[in-house]
C-alpha cells in the first residue's frame, strides 16, 4: 500500500515540476486545425477515462449521484438488487468501497460521504479517494435527512463530488483530480433531467507505438447540455444504457519533449447514446469515434 500513501505527494510534485519546465522552455500552441494523430489519440484516451465508470469519471459520478446513502453505506437506488454499489458483478474492475464515513448537517441539509476504492488486477492497479456532498429535497423544497427511508419523496438531488486517484498499467499510467457539480431533478419520476459540469485535471504517461514515452498534463471540462436519465428496468440495470443527451467539452493538453513544450487545445461534443456508448466528435475533424461508457475504451475505427 506504499503506492497509495505516496501518490498525493508525487502528483503535486510532478505538477509543480511541470509548471517550472513549461515556463522555462519554448511553447508551441496547436489548435484543432493542426492536430496530429498522436494528439487525437491522447484526447480520446483522456476523455475516455473521464467519461467512463471504470475511469472513475462521469458515469461513476452518475452511479454515486443516484445511489442510496445512509450512515451504514451506499447502495444502488435505480437498479434492481441491493448491496454496495461498487461490488456488484455488473461493474467489474471498480473495487469495493472502504473506510466509509457519512455525516449530516441539519441546518444546511447537506449529507457528506467519504470513502476509498482500491483495485488490483493482473496487469494494473487503481486507487480513488472520494468526498461527496448530497442534498435531497422534496417538490416543496423540504430537505430530507433520511433519503433511504423517504425515497418516494425525493424530487431533487444536489451533488458535489471530488475524486482523486491514479491508474497504473504496463503501457499507461495517470493521476487525476475530478470535481463535479450536478443537479438531478425529477428523481421520483421515470425520466430525470441532469444539469451541471465536471472539471478534470491530471497527468498521463504513455508508451508510444513508435517507442519512447509521452508525458502530458491535461485540463478537461465537461458541461451537460440536455442530458436525461431514465430509470433502469429489471433486465438491465446498468445506468450506461439509460443516460442520453449531449455533453460539451473543452480540453488543454501540455506535452514537453526535448525541452520544447506543445500546448494542444480542442473542444467538441460527447453524445450519450443510451446504449452503453457515446460518440465523441472533435471540433475541426469529420472523425467520430465511439467510447464505451463502462470501460472508457475507444473504437479505433472512426465513423465519417
Amino acid at each position: 500500500m506504499k503506492t497509495i500513501k505516496t501518490y498525493h505527494q508525487r502528483f503535486w510534485m510532478a505538477a509543480l515540476l511541470a509548471a517550472f519546465v513549461f515556463t522555462a522552455c519554448d511553447t508551441v500552441n496547436t489548435s484543432q486545425d493542426n492536430l496530429t494523430e498522436e494528439d487525437i489519440q491522447a484526447i480520446q484516451t483522456i476523455i475516455g477515462d473521464a467519461i467512463s465508470d471504470q475511469g472513475e469519471g462521469f458515469m461513476s459520478e452518475m452511479y454515486d449521484l443516484t445511489s442510496d446513502i445512509s450512515q451504514g453505506g451506499m447502495a444502488r437506488t435505480l437498479a434492481e438488487g441491493d448491496g454496495d454499489i461498487a461490488t456488484t458483478e455488473t461493474r467489474p474492475r471498480i473495487g469495493p468501497n472502504s473506510q466509509y464515513q457519512a455525516s449530516y448537517n441539519a441546518e444546511t441539509g447537506w449529507h457528506q460521504v467519504a470513502f476509498r476504492r482500491y483495485y488490483e488486477g493482473e496487469l494494473f492497479e487503481k486507487y480513488m479517494a472520494a468526498l461527496l456532498r448530497y442534498r435531497f429535497s422534496t417538490e416543496q423544497g423540504r430537505f430530507l435527512e433520511w433519503p433511504r427511508r423517504h425515497q418516494e419523496f425525493i424530487h431533487k438531488v444536489e451533488f458535489e463530488g471530488r475524486r482523486e486517484g491514479f491508474h497504473k498499467g504496463p503501457f499507461r499510467s495517470s493521476e487525476y483530480l475530478r470535481r463535479g457539480n450536478w443537479t438531478l431533478e425529477g428523481f421520483n419520476t421515470d425520466v430525470m433531467t441532469l444539469a451541471g459540469r465536471q472539471n478534470n485535471n491530471g497527468t498521463m504517461s504513455a508508451v508510444l507505438r513508435e517507442g519512447g514515452t509521452a508525458e502530458r498534463e491535461f485540463d478537461l471540462r465537461f458541461e451537460v447540455v440536455d442530458v436525461t436519465i431514465t430509470k433502469p428496468n429489471e433486465e438491465n440495470g446498468l445506468l450506461e444504457h439509460y443516460v442520453t443527451g449531449n455533453i460539451n467539452y473543452w480540453i488543454t493538453i501540455t506535452q514537453t519533449r526535448n525541452g520544447e513544450s506543445r500546448v494542444v487545445e480542442n473542444r467538441g461534443t460527447v453524445e450519450l447514446n443510451g446504449d452503453g456508448s457515446a460518440l465523441l466528435r472533435l471540433m475541426g475533424l469529420k472523425r467520430v469515434v465511439k467510447i464505451d461508457l463502462s470501460t472508457g475504451r475507444v473504437d479505433e475505427t472512426p465513423s465519417r
